[in-house]
């Protein structure tokens, strides 16, 4: 429509599947492809191959630590398993990245309850902000 903002677009299956958008991408320069990747329903494998084609940015991604508490358990998951090789990914490919959540509630939190420190997850993201 001639707009000169970046677009975020997103994939399906809340946002981690890329592949329609590499098969047909929008043509236009200002698209950016946004998925979300969690532990226990996403590897780094397809955010790679994604990012070979595709100018993406992570707006969704983070874990809960196995000894935290959580309701949503496809968040389970580990800095050394998950957060790690995700960022490395990410690092190597030249995406961007959101992380979730600095809140002591939503899913995965980076704060511990009231606001009593951080969880390990919030822990990471400021040791890779650094």
């Amino acid at each position: 429509t001639g707009c000169e903002q970046v677009i975020i677009v997103s994939g399906t299956d809340y946002a981690y599947d890329l592949r329609a958008w590499r098969e047909h991408p929008l043509e236009d320069e200002n698209i950016l492809y946004s998925a979300h990747i969690f532990p226990n329903r996403h590897g780094t494998a397809e955010l790679s191959k994604n990012a070979e084609d595709l100018p993406v940015i992570v707006t969704e991604w983070g874990y809960i630590a196995q000894d935290e508490p959580a309701a949503q358990r496809y968040l389970i998951g580990a800095r050394e398993t998950y957060a790690v090789p995700m960022l490395t990914v990410m690092r190597e490919k030249k995406i961007g990245w959101i992380a979730c959540w600095y809140d002591d509630g939503w899913e995965p939190p980076m704060l511990r309850k009231d606001g009593e420190g951080w969880t390990d997850w919030g822990e990471f993201v400021l040791d890779a902000l650094e």
